[in-house]
Order: C-alpha cells, then sequence, then structure tokens
C-alpha cells in the first residue's frame, strides 16, 4: 500500500520473503525441512506414478465435477470483474482447458486440478493482468519442477508466512465475490441467500474441512458444493411453499 512500481507487483512475495527471514532468525524454521533441503539434489525428475481406474473412486470423485464448473465460473467472473472485462464468453473455453489439464496431470498420476483463490488474489493485488506473463510463470514453474532443491526450499516456509499470505489473499477473493453480488444486485438482505451463502463464505475462507464417507472435503469443495445444489434447492421448497412470488425482488 505504501510503495510503488516494481515492488508493487511483487508485493506478495516480498511479505512472503520477510516472513521467511523473521522465520529463519528466530527459529520458526523445521529442521528436518532444512535437512532435506540440504540433501535434495539440483536436477531431478517429478515423482510420477502410472494412473490407476476404480469404479467405486470414479463415482465418488462424481459429484466433484459440479464443484468444479461452479469453480472455474466463478472465477472468471472475479476475474472479468478484476480486469473491468467481460468474460463470460470465456467459461466454455476455461472449463475446456481445466480438463485438459487435469487430464495431463492425471497421465501422470497427478491430482485434478481446479482454480485457486490464491492466484485471483495475487491479479488483484499486483494488477498484472497480462496473459503473456502468467504463461511465462506457468513455464517457469514446469521447469523449477525437475528441481528437487527448489521444491525442498519452497518446502521450508514457515506455516505461520503461509497462513498470513492466505488470509490476505483468500480475503482479496472473498470482497471481489462481494463486489460481483453487488454488481449483480444480489439480494443479501434475503434469508435464503444470507443462511447459504454465509455458510459458503466461512467454509471457504476458512477452509473448513469435513470427512465424508473416508473422503476428505475442504471447505472450497463442499462449500461450493452446497451454493450449487443447496440454494436451487432451497428457492424451489420456498417457491412450492408461498407461491411463485417468493422468489420476485423486492421494490
Amino acid at each position: 500500500m505504501l510503495s510503488r512500481g516494481l515492488l508493487v507487483r511483487l508485493s506478495v512475495l516480498a511479505g512472503v520473503v520477510a516472513g521467511w527471514l523473521v522465520g529463519a532468525v528466530t527459529g520458526g524454521i523445521d529442521p528436518d525441512r532444512l535437512t532435506a533441503l540440504h540433501n535434495a539434489a539440483w536436477l531431478g525428475m517429478p515423482m510420477l506414478h502410472q494412473p490407476q481406474l476404480g469404479s467405486s473412486v470414479m463415482l465418488g470423485v462424481l459429484p466433484a465435477v459440479a464443484v468444479i464448473t461452479a469453480q472455474n465460473v466463478g472465477y472468471v467472473k472475479a476475474i472479468g470483474r478484476v480486469t473491468g472485462r467481460d468474460l463470460d464468453g470465456c467459461v466454455g473455453d476455461a472449463l475446456i482447458a481445466g480438463g485438459l489439464a487435469t487430464a495431463l496431470s492425471g497421465a501422470g498420476g497427478g491430482a485434478g486440478l481446479v482454480p485457486l483463490g490464491e492466484n485471483v488474489g495475487v491479479l488483484a493485488t499486483s494488477r498484472v493482468y497480462s496473459t503473456a506473463a502468467y504463461v511465462a510463470a506457468a513455464a517457469g514453474a514446469i521447469c523449477l519442477a525437475f528441481s528437487p532443491k527448489v521444491t525442498a526450499l519452497v518446502a521450508t516456509v514457515p506455516t505461520g508466512v503461509i497462513g498470513g499470505m492466505s488470509l490476505v489473499l483468500f480475503g482479496t477473493v472473498v470482497m471481489i465475490g462481494v463486489r460481483v453480488w453487488q454488481d449483480n444486485h444480489v439480494d443479501l438482505a434475503d434469508p435464503l441467500t444470507m443462511m447459504v451463502a454465509g455458510a459458503a463464505i466461512v467454509a471457504g475462507a476458512g477452509n473448513v474441512t469435513i470427512d465424508v464417507a473416508g473422503m476428505r472435503l475442504g471447505g472450497i469443495v463442499w462449500g461450493s458444493l452446497l451454493i450449487v445444489l443447496g440454494h436451487p434447492l432451497l428457492r424451489t421448497l420456498r417457491t412450492m411453499r408461498s407461491g411463485p412470488s417468493a422468489n420476485r425482488p423486492a421494490n
């Protein structure tokens, strides 16, 4: 907030480095991770796994498709609001890109890929909107994946520093979402909206994790699922009870 130029663009990274240095001086870095950093090689292949197909796992993951779809759409709208552009026409491209990226990740045994709110927060904070910059960043991240030393170095960042960074970036994303609601004239005084959206915000921003049938669901996952499934269901039930006028906005 008080700087200008390049330091503004790198403010999040600068904050992480500052917290990192404080942790190093005060002994806040895990000694085991420092040992792993010392022993890690400079160059090496990432750990790859042969993909496996399991019908039970596939059925269990299937509901997550609705969540991932909601996340993609929400983040596209958030980026559009940050950049001041109408990106609704890019939603289909974003979904296709996410599917292709997940397929590529899965071919090497990786996890499913979803948009990250932290990245949207970095975009809003740095105000760097160039697509070329993010392509270069992605290429750089791929190259760094071939250095176990760099991976071990990142792992030494103290948990408190990661928490502080997440607090700022997730908070930025939440406020962007509130602005999207305001610009689209969402009635935040509607009890149904207050209940469902409020629970989802706390779950997502606080990353409230729950266990369901042996599956561990993060707050972003089940919070999004609550919005996608819970809001239409409760709105339909309210309409059936009170009539079509229940969903009409107040004058």
